[in-house]
């Protein structure tokens, strides 16, 4: 069984459950009950990552070794606990699958193939001493380095906070080596490369390893309804045809979020189709190059004879934009929690329904894999949440089970 026990400590968990599975027939005494305890250890693990419960805790006294680790995508350099660092590289490799879909198509040919250095620091104080741009804002979370390939950020633990909020800065800044690598040099409008980066804050990892694709970034979801309902904070237009250079100011990242949310998620009621992922993948290919007429490519791209919903102008769009956020999006996530429960749950029976009436079919506008996708986050939201109220029910897990199997994840169906 050693040979078994690296491939889960590498990360290769579905892989090792199995063979753990084929050698207990074969297993006597002492070695039975130890291979017995190993499958054990690996399905009683709750089903989403949850870094900080892989952590010891810190209490701010004294810094972390520095734990440097290898992985097929990144080179991990952390001050942080080995079982947090390993956890880690497993999430990152994963998510650099859904980087390659967004910004090269699903051809990872295309990908950047150099590993860029992941340097979590002990403190927030440690990291802001080498940020390169004149004295560091105090909420600076963490930067991507174009030039030495590096991402920077801390031990979020060490400043009252979470591992999750280091977490979700990775996934932020992750999206803008993608973005680096992607336009080779040039630069693409502001807000499509913060609004990118934010969309990816809303990924969550499960303990197989494996990222679902980015649900929504409650905290920019929170701050954009503020917004909205009050109607202050900056108009779209204003967001669209920020120049730069840089970034833009704080209270403009929820919009542009809210943007390419829009881009990626809004569902066509009749098809299903994420209707509006083709345009946001032209923009992405023109708008390299011309990073003052984000407002201007929006109009001819978005707004252009190809938009799914016909939008006159982008007074249309804004209308129709803020209605859905407002009136869709929001009582999915901002809700009282058990209305976000049976919300999601019923869109999750939904999806599970559209994806029986497409198995099979060669020719659909979404595919059973991507309808079971969708499902499975859903059902997570829901796993999660009756797990924190201690209210388990077995329709959502069997159904998150069978589109686990479905998806050929034995080690996170039998977590479930």
């Amino acid at each position: 069984t050693p040979n078994i026990d690296k491939l889960v400590k590498n990360g290769q968990i579905e892989r090792g459950l199995q063979l753990y599975r084929r050698a207990l027939p074969l297993a006597e005494g002492k070695a039975r009950d130890q291979l017995t305890q190993s499958i054990e250890d690996i399905v009683s693990a709750d089903a989403s990552v949850d870094l900080d419960a892989a952590g010891t805790g810190h209490s701010g006294e004294g810094e972390r070794a520095l734990i440097e680790l290898d992985t097929d995508h990144y080179q991990l350099r952390c001050n942080l606990e080995q079982p947090v660092v390993e956890l880690l590289g497993v999430t990152l490799d994963d998510l650099f699958t859904n980087y390659v879909d967004i910004y090269f198509a699903g051809n990872s040919k295309r990908a950047p193939s150099t590993r860029p250095t992941v340097r979590i620091h002990g403190t927030w104080e440690d990291m802001a001493a080498l940020w390169p741009d004149g004295e560091p804002s105090p909420g600076l979370g963490g930067w991507w380095s174009a030039g030495s390939l590096e991402i920077h950020t801390f031990d979020g633990r060490t400043r009252g906070g979470s591992l999750q909020g280091t977490l979700e800065t990775l996934f932020h800044e992750g999206s803008h080596q993608f973005m680096s690598a992607f336009v080779k040099g040039n630069r693409v409008p502001i807000w499509f490369n913060e609004g990118t980066a934010c969309f990816f804050e809303g990924a969550q990892a499960m303990t197989d390893g494996r990222v679902l694709w980015p649900d929504v970034a409650r905290g920019r979801l929170s701050v954009l309804s503020n917004f909205l309902y009050q109607d202050k904070g900056p108009k779209l237009a204003e967001v669209l045809s920020y120049p730069g250079p840089g970034s833009y100011p704080g209270n403009f990242y929820c919009f542009g979020w809210g943007l390419v949310y829009f881009l990626q998620q809004w569902e066509d009621p009749e098809t299903l189709r994420y209707a509006y992922r083709p345009l946001y993948r032209r923009y992405l290919d023109e708008s390299m190059g011309h990073p003052t007429q984000g407002l201007q490519l929006f109009e001819q791209i978005i707004l252009g004879e190809d938009d799914p919903l016909g939008h006159a102008d982008l007074a249309a769009f804004e209308s129709t934009w803020k209605d859905w956020i407002l009136n869709t999006v929001q009582p999915f996530h901002l809700s009282l929690d058990q209305q976000q429960l049976e919300r999601r749950t019923a869109r999750a029976q939904r999806y599970l329904e559209a994806a029986a009436a497409m198995s099979g079919k060669r020719k659909a506008p979404v595919t059973e894999e991507e309808l079971l996708l969708r499902a499975l986050g859903d059902l997570e939201f829901a796993r999660a949440r009756m797990t924190e109220s201690g209210k388990l029910k077995a329709g959502p897990l069997l159904d998150m089970v069978d589109v686990l199997e479905k998806l050929d994840r034995p080690r996170a169906a039998a977590t479930v």
